[in-house]
């Protein structure tokens, strides 16, 4: 049943007044290259309120900011594809829950081969994770379109998150219309696409990290802008020449044509002549004004800016191969920094994603016995006598069969290894005598039973005689 009314969409746009017929938006900055960048899209509305899609932010200092310009950031590059990268290599398992809480994981069902082989015929599933996870890291959402057959669905093709508006429709609800050339376009019910988020507010439309961080990615290429500068100038900045008297213009203009040539600056200069000397006349003197690059803050602005927008994407810098003063890149520390991330930055998304994809792309009878997962023992495993001593621990204490520890080694099955095992050597004091071997008498198991209390108990105080009396 379509929903009469629901939360304003417009948390980044305000929508068209009542009544409005169309609303005009511009395309993505970050787009196809035969797009004309500054087209402007007409998007009809049949009432309700519409969402363009959010790729350009304005910081305070004017700096408009787009995915495009954001990702030539090295840190906004290493931390979204870190995501992107890492959620797409993970094993993405379809369960089925058993008796005691067990979960099988399930092969024969469609849904399983979408997510961990193929969701269509262009693309694998790391492909198509990638996609989803770097729409969400720089556009605030995945999207997907849904490909069924008889109803019954058989693949995903993911959609340029770019192109994607999301509005309200009185009549049928919400709705996504995707024109990734500004011409054809799709309009779908939202039973029909699958939508990830990674940040929003009402539950409906997403929060973009480049919009909300653009003043932190300013400061950054402002800082990557003025390094460049220096650079390009040799560290060298300008100077002042003095002149002991009133010059006239054409005096000044063979002033300035004199020092262009000298520095290889004019027409048809050569750089062969600096570092050589300038002769200058009539009491002219050169004043230079030094500005070295540790006066302008430049490097510790550059850090700054790496520690900043790390924090926008909650990356410990450490993963980006950054790493804060005084700290190394390697040991137990930055172990247990990764162990953080993966609990509190990715763990999270991870859940997201798997929570979505049993709403959206399970029934309501199917959710209630499957589910899926994503497999990050790949991502904690340890060295090798860390993984030693977590088999030898699973295995000996009867959680795992031992042909399931080589499967997690990546080794064949063996026979008679498909049973639980324990650890039989704590038994009770009282007991030791039965587990002699069947062919030991009696009288032995009992004297070896005495021996071995006498020895354990050797040091202990006696027992008052009334007691061993009785």
């Amino acid at each position: 049943m379509a929903r009469k009314s629901l939360p304003m969409l417009s948390s980044h746009m305000s929508g068209p007044r009542p009544g409005a017929l169309r609303q005009f938006f511009m395309p993505g900055m970050s787009s196809f290259p035969n797009i004309v960048r500054t087209t402007f899209y007409r998007l009809f509305q049949w009432g309700g309120q519409a969402v363009a899609p959010i790729n350009t932010a304005s910081s305070w200092g004017g700096v408009q900011i787009s995915p495009d310009l954001a990702l030539s950031l090295s840190t906004v590059w290493a931390c979204a594809w870190r995501y992107a990268l890492t959620i797409s290599t993970l094993p993405f398992f379809l369960y089925r829950t058993g008796p005691s809480n067990s979960s099988v994981r399930v092969t024969d069902h469609n849904l399983a081969r979408i997510l961990y082989e193929s969701p269509n015929s262009r693309m694998a599933a790391s492909s198509f994770w990638q996609s989803i996870v770097i729409g969400m890291m720089m556009w605030g959402g995945g999207y997907a379109k849904k490909l069924k057959i008889d109803g019954r669905l058989v693949g995903l093709d993911p959609w340029r998150p770019e192109f994607v508006t999301v509005y309200q429709n009185p009549d049928s609800g919400i709705r996504y219309r995707y024109a990734p050339n500004g011409i054809q376009f799709e309009d779908l019910p939202a039973e029909d696409v699958f939508v990830c988020l990674d940040r929003t507010i009402d539950g409906y439309t997403p929060v973009s990290r480049i919009k909300y961080g653009s003043n932190s990615m300013a400061d950054a290429l402002s800082a990557d802008r003025a390094s460049a500068l220096s650079w390009k100038n040799g560290l060298r900045a300008s100077g002042i020449l003095s002149v002991a008297q009133w010059l006239k213009k054409d005096q000044r203009d063979m002033y300035r044509e004199r020092l262009a040539e000298f520095m290889g600056q004019g027409s048809g200069a050569s750089t062969d002549k600096q570092g050589g000397i300038m002769i200058v006349e009539n009491a002219t003197k050169f004043e230079s004004i030094t500005m070295k690059p540790l006066d302008l803050e430049l490097l510790a602005s550059r850090r700054h800016s790496i520690e900043e927008l790390c924090r926008w994407y909650d990356v410990p810098p450490i993963l980006i191969g950054h790493s804060q003063e005084g700290q190394t890149m390697w040991g137990s520390g930055v172990e247990q920094i990764i162990l953080g991330w993966l609990k509190l930055g990715l763990g999270p998304l991870l859940i997201r994603i798997e929570q979505e994809v049993a709403r959206q792309l399970l029934t309501p009878a199917e959710r209630a016995t499957m589910f899926c997962k994503f497999n990050v023992n790949a991502l904690l495993r340890g060295d090798s006598a860390a993984r030693s001593t977590f088999l030898r621990t699973m295995v000996a204490g009867g959680l795992m069969t031992p042909n399931e520890g080589r499967a997690l080694e990546e080794l064949e099955a063996k026979a008679g290894g498909d049973d639980l095992l324990i650890q039989s050597s704590m038994v009770l004091l009282s007991k030791l005598g039965d587990m002699m071997q069947p062919g030991a008498g009696g009288q032995d198991a009992q004297q070896l039973r005495a021996a071995l209390r006498a020895f354990l108990e050797a040091g202990v105080d006696p027992e008052p005689e009334a007691k061993r009396g009785t």
